[in-house]
């Protein structure tokens, strides 16, 4: 969730660490938020996230410690450690002459903010290899459905069309070219695809996948499952979504909102009598421009860290505890290490982007 490269591994300590005080405690305080702001837009449960800050800042921490940083319960802290130790987030070892666990993070299994590339890259060619196999049928059927199967083909076009952009982000490998994409003149620009039981059951395999297998957003089925519609269909009301998903009018509007909002899903505006429409045009576009929203956030906190530690190496204020001085500054360093390899990330992704743009663009004024 947070970190992206692998941090030094500390040594696990078998006493019990000495926590921030006074002006190092705002500093202390100031990492934990970088940590909770960007749960929160990856939308990641933020008292487990606390938890875990404070495991990043000190590396090792008793229960009686957390409690004391954090005020959450016993039970609460209890609970988190047990699922931490059985994830294998962090260790415990058992402090000499006393009846105390002290827990150690395990930073080379955890939380990433950005999948690791070989991952990711075996990720996309087992949803390419799927897609593939989908089209196929596709083509099978094209005969019996010439306009639906061919509108199906262009929007899986489009999915692959987004790995691309994520291949073109993670590797150096060479790369592939676009696919055509564009169904503007498949249909009247009012009318909505509908498509046949047989096409039906390719989609519902691709939504079902997708939801599945957190293909949008981690832990998440209802956005995941109305994304995944929309990349199907292009554009959808908000009768439509009703039937094919099963949710309540309530639930899609408040789980399309803030995609809306920032012009991710384009939806018109709430009329008399008349259900919103839905939009998602290039997939590869509205979801490079969410991953690359989250990364300009995560980037806009480097100032932060540099200016924050600036005062830790020169302010005589933040020098009184040498040891959890230096400790911080590492733990800084770290982050703003992490940061910057995120902005190399995001400006490969963004050079993708604009060439799936240009491609898309071109795309259309061939069609017109």
């Amino acid at each position: 969730m947070i970190v992206d490269v692998v941090e030094r591994k500390e040594m696990a300590h078998d006493f019990p660490v000495e926590l921030a005080k006074g002006e190092l405690k705002e500093v202390e305080q100031q990492i934990v938020e970088f940590y909770l702001k960007i749960a929160q837009k990856y939308q990641v449960d933020l008292k487990l996230t606390e938890i875990f800050a404070y495991f990043k800042i000190y590396n090792s921490i008793t229960q009686k410690q957390l409690k004391e940083l954090t005020g959450f319960s016993t039970g609460f802290i209890s609970i988190t450690l047990k699922s931490f130790l059985k994830s294998s987030i962090v260790t415990r070892n058992f402090i000499p002459k006393t009846h105390t666990n002290i827990y150690t993070i395990e930073d080379e299994q955890v939380f990433t903010i950005m999948t690791p590339r070989t991952q990711v890259n075996r990720k996309l060619e087992k949803h390419e290899k799927f897609i593939i196999e989908l089209q196929v049928k596709l083509e099978q059927l094209k005969n019996k459905y010439p306009l639906e199967s061919t509108f199906l083909f262009r929007r899986l076009n489009g999915i692959r069309n987004y790995f691309e952009t994520q291949r073109r982000a993670h590797t150096e490998l060479e790369k592939t070219d676009y696919l055509k994409e564009d169904v503007s003149g498949l249909l009247q620009s009012d009318a909505f695809i509908e498509y046949p039981s047989e096409i039906k059951k390719l989609e519902s395999s691709l939504v079902d996948r997708f939801v599945r297998m957190n293909m949008f957003v981690e832990d998440d089925p209802i956005i995941n499952k109305i994304l995944s519609f929309l990349i199907t269909r292009e554009k959808i009301n908000q009768e439509m979504l009703l039937r094919l998903t099963g949710y309540s009018r309530s639930t899609i509007s408040r789980n399309l909102s803030g995609y809306g909002e920032q012009d991710y899903v384009t939806i018109t505006k709430k009329e008399y009598l008349k259900p919103r429409i839905y939009y998602m045009g290039s997939i590869g576009i509205y979801l490079n421009e969410v991953i690359l929203n989250n990364r300009r956030f995560l980037i806009s906190w480097r100032p932060k860290f540099v200016d924050l530690l600036s005062q830790l190496e020169s302010n005589s204020n933040y020098k009184r505890n040498k040891k959890m001085n230096l400790s911080l500054r590492v733990k800084i360093k770290d982050i703003i290490t992490n940061i910057d390899f995120v902005i190399k990330r995001a400006l490969l992704l963004e050079k993708a982007q604009n060439e799936l743009k240009d491609f898309v663009l071109e795309n259309k004024e061939m069609t017109k």
